[in-house]
């Protein structure tokens, strides 16, 4: 039995001539979710599961999975783009992560350092294990 493909790995590290980190993220989409429901669902070893108000219409689930990933990293909407999927709910997304400077390891090392701190960030965005804005809360 094959190993199941990581959910994050990083396609390339910084160069020279690519000053970004270019990393890859498998989702599986549930397009026309409830727009209360829409982010991050769950995250297991060979994906995110991610939900979407947007229906699954003239690419306008793949708009909304790009702006929800983008949302949560925190960067440019045009830094994400998907790469494997575009009609089915199985897909892939590309982004760059500039600020690697940030992180002061080079290489290897420094990859890792990107995956962990990517992986906290969308754990950190899954549904229900944040405060919703503007209800009581101390």
């Amino acid at each position: 039995m094959l190993p199941l493909r990581p959910c994050l790995r990083i396609v390339n590290l910084p160069s020279p001539s690519c000053p970004f980190v270019l990393l890859q993220i498998s989702l599986l989409v549930r397009p026309s979710a409830h727009s209360s429901r829409q982010g991050i669902t769950a995250i297991n070893s060979s994906h995110v599961a991610l939900n979407v108000s947007a229906p699954a219409v003239d690419g306008r689930a793949n708009v909304a999975v790009t702006e929800v990933i983008a949302r949560v990293l925190k960067v440019a909407k045009t830094d994400v783009r998907v790469v494997r999927g575009e009609r089915g709910r199985e897909k892939a997304v590309e982004v760059k992560v500039r600020d690697v400077e940030k992180v002061g390891k080079k290489g290897a090392e420094g990859g890792e350092l990107i995956l962990e701190r990517v992986r906290t960030m969308l754990e950190g965005a899954v549904v229900g294990t944040r405060q919703k804005e503007g209800r009581g809360g101390t």
